[in-house]
């Protein structure tokens, strides 16, 4: 647990020349952020009351508070006591507890009373707040020293909300911390819920909804859900700050009650210095405290550190622990100590110290501030007193606080000149470059002023040095020692550490490639040799700079570079690993990259080829590795021969191509023939057939194309294998004009066109026949008009059937809109009062196309649609209507002799569509024809007064598509015995019919 103490603050200055002459950067440094106990001395136990701090036994401090006379309060849980530590003497006290485990004491002497491991405490005038976390309770100690409870009955329960504090069931309340108006915030703990008691006692949640778990940034905090809150902090702004320890996060509620994240990524773990604290990783942090400035610190237990999060930038960093659990450190740099899981924090914001309970080390230690200023220099490089700085070296300056960068002023003397300055993303180091130092010289740099980015003004701060009088070293050279797999025509590189007097440089190789140059870059601190002869891929090398001396006559020194070094040459020249195409390849596409893979990564802009004969427009692309060239160019020319070839090139280390030029000859394809005599079919309103004859042998497949209509664009919408020469169109609609054309292609390119099909699909109409029903004596002109229902009346034949006389009407308008039948009559063997049916059949009319009429079923060949329509025709003569119903008459044999039964025309009609009886005749096809129950007794279908195969198969043909049965006096019609004539009737007739006589 931790807080922020508010009180009155003194300003005052502490910039005083005499001071900084007498104190040095490294005592600045040491004391601004120097670590110290204050109490404890390691061991577990109770001991020490009245005596020093630093000599009493503690165990377990888990948090402290300091108050604006800085005396310390500490709970010292495991003891079951709070302890004080007076400011002016040093000694520590017991005021409550009585290091027996327990609850008793209310409304008594605090120090009478029992606690039971108590956890975090708060101060608020003289009044001091703790939680007894055992107890499940919340407790005070008023001005006189008398302790009672104010939050908690007591009860491991979570209840009470609404209600007053002291009735109210908690779960180890852990972290308390009080804001401007007495509001009382209190981590309980078990319950994942923060809880807060008003100036008139009543208990409510503030944060958590009872659930252990992690949601709700950016919703309301009492929406989110908490695992195990321990400490809580609130900073001036009134934002409360919460460790949700088993979330491994830092959260805060603002004064909206809206919860986010500020730190850790919910990973136990430890990351993230020097980067947002949003993306770091912590280790169940148990504490949180802010500062005046808007800094927030924490106590990443696990971790055994101490981190800050700097405000304005939210860059976390550790100030104390090196994340190794143990006890160190004392009286040096606190981020150089040790800590063992700090459990509890407390920062004094007016003077900058910060106290922490290092718990497993059973001690309360102190990270000195000196004051509300910010020192200028916590950390430099070089160190303050070195005299070994080189004369390029960078000045970096680490600040205590976020800068203002604008306002940091410097000053460097005797000035190099050239200065730059870069900043961290923190903006808490800056990096100074500069123009070369002078060797063996004292400096003196100077920050001499500037402002933190909460305002702060800082305290100067003074860095002297003394450069070195530096002998030259080789800072790296190429090869490096030992290296394998070196270039045969590779240069050797040697870097120097400065710039170098180049008549004193002198050198040796072993063995010796001879026809050596030299050159060295303009600021003569790099030399190159370069050799004629290729080294020998079976010596081994060595390298030497056996003299020089830099622009100031120092001589070279010895370096962590090797002089000499050795290097192993590569095994052998890069070669061309082979060519695509091959040689002799035949049948090579015309656009067909030539490809080449090399041994070795290649310089690309040493690699030269050729063609011949050359197709022009040549470019040259490489993979990652330059390992493999790829050669596109204008398409080559159809059956003819090419030579590639690679001509010449280095590898990356400048070895050259051996056994060049590298060659292949191809020779191109033909063009594939031309499919011909494409057709195309319409099969119905959904699918078009397509079939062409193949010319070409050496086709690689074709390409199918399409468009609607005259004015429309071809498409392809097929690419089809070699060889192939029919292809089902399924993607079409009906009423619809439709072109195709196909060609062949292979590695050539693409054949000629085939010649262009049209196919128009049928539209999806019906027709319409009017008069529906006709009625008149045999001989009658019947009038009767046929329409699609659209009002179109693109008809091209008809065919008429009347029953089963074989008259047969052919209108003589080829597209006619109605018709008069002159020919009316009803079969020969059936009575003048017959009723009968017309079946008309009708094709769409096709463009340059004179199909033939329907006769009853699709022709071969024929191009259309067929549409059957049945309408009744009904003569009429005298006819009169005797009975409603028929009654089968199963005692007699034929018609003549059934009775009640009389003639009649009238009665229900049961059609029976056959194709719901029979699933799958294979090769079946509708014709038009019709099948109709009259006189036909037993199946006797083609009415020859026997039933034979000849039936069976009449019926098959005519009645796949439907049978009509009429119940006038039907003889044994009646197979099921039932009373009455109906589809299942039917359907036994039929089975009968496929079975025979």
């Amino acid at each position: 647990m931790s807080h922020i103490l508010y009180q009155k603050t003194t300003q005052f200055i502490v910039i005083t020349l005499l001071l900084l002459s007498f104190c040095s950067e490294d005592a600045l440094s040491l004391n601004s952020s120097q670590i110290t106990t204050i109490a404890g001395t390691g061991v577990a136990n109770f001991s020490g009351d009245s005596g020093p701090a630093i000599s009493a036994q503690l165990n377990f401090p888990r948090d402290i508070f300091v108050d604006e006379d800085e005396d310390i309060y500490l709970v010292d849980s495991s003891n079951s006591r709070l302890r004080r530590i007076d400011f002016s003497s040093s000694k520590i006290f017991t005021i409550a507890g009585t290091g027996v485990p327990g609850f008793t004491g209310d409304s008594g002497p605090a120090a009478s009373a029992k606690l039971f491991l108590p956890s975090s405490l708060f101060l608020k005038g003289e009044t001091l707040y703790f939680t007894d976390s055992m107890n499940h309770r919340l407790r005070k100690i008023d001005a006189d020293d008398i302790v009672t409870t104010i939050a908690g009955n007591g009860e491991d329960a979570s209840a009470g909300d609404g209600g007053l504090a002291t009735l109210a069931k908690m779960r180890f309340p852990y972290g308390v911390c009080l804001d401007g108006s007495g509001n009382i915030y209190v981590a309980d703990r078990n319950s994942h819920a923060v809880r807060k008691i008003d100036a008139g006692g009543t208990i409510t949640t503030v944060a958590g909804t009872g659930n252990s778990g992690y949601s709700g940034d950016g919703g309301l905090a009492t929406e989110a859900n908490l695992s195990r809150p321990s400490g809580l902090a609130i900073d001036s702004s009134g934002n409360l700050y919460i460790a949700d320890s088993l979330n491994h996060r830092i959260r805060k509620i603002n004064t909206t009650g809206i919860i986010t994240t500020v730190a850790g990524v919910g990973t136990a773990g430890f990351s993230g210095d020097g980067g947002p604290a949003a993306s770091a990783k912590l280790n169940f942090p148990y504490a949180v405290a802010c500062d005046n400035q808007g800094n927030i610190y924490i106590a990443d237990t696990y971790n055994s550190r101490v981190r800050k999060i700097l405000f304005g930038n939210n860059v976390i960093t550790t100030i104390a622990g090196t994340g190794t659990a143990g006890f160190s450190g004392d009286g040096g740099l606190a981020t150089l100590a040790q800590l063992n899981a700090p459990l509890g924090l407390f920062v004094d914001a007016n003077k900058k110290n910060i106290y922490i309970a290092d718990s497993s080390n059973h001690r309360i230690r102190k990270i000195a501030g000196l004051g509300a200023s910010v020192y200028a220099m916590e950390k430099t490089s070089p160190q303050s007193g070195a005299d070994t700085v080189l004369i390029n070296q960078e000045i970096i300056i680490t600040f205590g606080e976020f800068m203002d960068t604008t306002t940091v002023t410097y000053s460097c003397s005797p000035d190099s000149g050239g200065w730059t300055v870069s900043w961290n993303a923190a903006c808490s180091q800056a990096a100074y470059s500069h123009n070369p130092f002078a060797e063996l010289t004292s400096y003196t740099f100077s920050i001499t002023s500037g402002k933190t980015g909460s305002g702060l003004e800082i305290v100067p701060g003074v860095l002297n040095f003394t450069t070195a009088g530096v002998s030259p070293i080789i800072l790296g050279t190429t090869p490096s020692n030992l290296a394998t797999g070196v270039g045969l025509a590779q240069d050797v590189i040697i870097l120097f550490s400065e710039p170098m007097d180049t008549a004193t440089a002198a050198y040796s190789c072993s063995p010796d490639p001879d026809s050596w140059t030299v050159s060295w870059n303009a600021a003569c601190s790099q030399v190159t040799y370069s050799h004629s002869n290729n080294f020998d891929p079976a010596a081994y090398y060595t390298f030497e700079i056996t003299q020089a001396k830099d622009s100031l006559g120092n001589v070279l020194a010895d370096s962590a570079t090797p002089n000499p070094f050795s290097f192993t040459p590569l095994s052998s020249f890069p070669t061309v690993l082979s060519l695509s195409p091959a040689p002799g390849t035949a049948n090579v596409s015309l656009s067909e990259t030539i490809t080449v893979p090399f041994l070795e990564p290649m310089d690309t802009s040493t690699v030269t080829y050729s063609c011949s004969p050359d197709p022009g427009g040549w470019t040259v692309s490489w993979n990652a590795a330059n390992t493999e060239a790829a050669y596109l160019h204008n398409n080559f020319q159809e059956d003819n021969s090419y030579i590639f070839k690679i001509t010449g090139g280095q590898d990356t280390l400048g070895s050259p191509l051996t056994n060049s030029p590298y060659t292949t000859t191809f020779s191109t394809a033909t063009l594939p023939f031309m499919p011909k005599y494409l057709s195309a079919q319409e099969i119905s309103t959904t699918q078009i057939d397509l079939a062409w004859e193949d010319m070409a042998f050496d086709e690689s497949g074709f390409k199918l194309e399409k468009k609607m209509g005259d004015s429309g664009t071809y498409i392809q919408i097929a690419l089809l294998d070699a060889d192939t020469e029919t292809y089902a169109d399924t993607d079409v609609v009906s009423d619809t004009t439709y072109y195709y054309r196909i060609r062949a292609y292979n590695g050539a390119g693409d054949s000629n066109y085939s010649n262009e099909a049209v196919v128009i699909t049928p539209p999806s109409d019906t027709m319409v026949v009017t008069p529906s029903d006709v009625c008149g004596e045999p001989g009658d002109a019947v009038t009767i008009s046929i329409l699609l229902s659209g009002g179109s009346s693109d008809i091209k034949s008809f065919q008429f059937t009347l029953n089963y006389d074989t008259s047969t009407l052919t209108p003589a308008d080829a597209r006619p809109t109605s018709l008069t039948l002159n020919h009316f009559a009803f079969g020969a063997n059936e009575p003048d009062t017959e009723s009968g049916q017309l079946i008309v059949g009708w094709a769409r009319s096709l463009p340059d196309t004179n199909t033939g009429s329907i006769d009853g079923r699709i022709p071969a060949g024929s191009i259309g649609s067929i549409i059957d329509l049945i309408f009744e025709v009904t003569a009429c003569d005298t006819c009169t209507p005797v009975c409603d119903t028929y009654t089968a008459c199963d005692t007699c044999p034929v018609y003549d002799t059934c009775t009640p039964c009389t003639p009649c025309m009238e009665g229900e009609t049961s059609p029976i569509f056959l194709s719901d009886l029979i699933d799958d005749i294979e090769g079946a096809y509708t014709p038009f024809g019709v099948f109709t129950f009259r006189y036909r007794h037993d199946g006797d279908v083609d009415l020859d007064g026997v039933i034979t195969p000849e039936d069976a198969l009449l019926a098959f043909q005519i009645s796949l598509e439907i049978i009509t049965s009429t119940s006038q006096q039907r003889g044994h019609a009646d197979r099921n015995n039932d009373g009455k004539v109906t589809p299942a009737d039917a359907m036994i007739i039929f089975e009968e019919y496929l079975l025979g006589p």
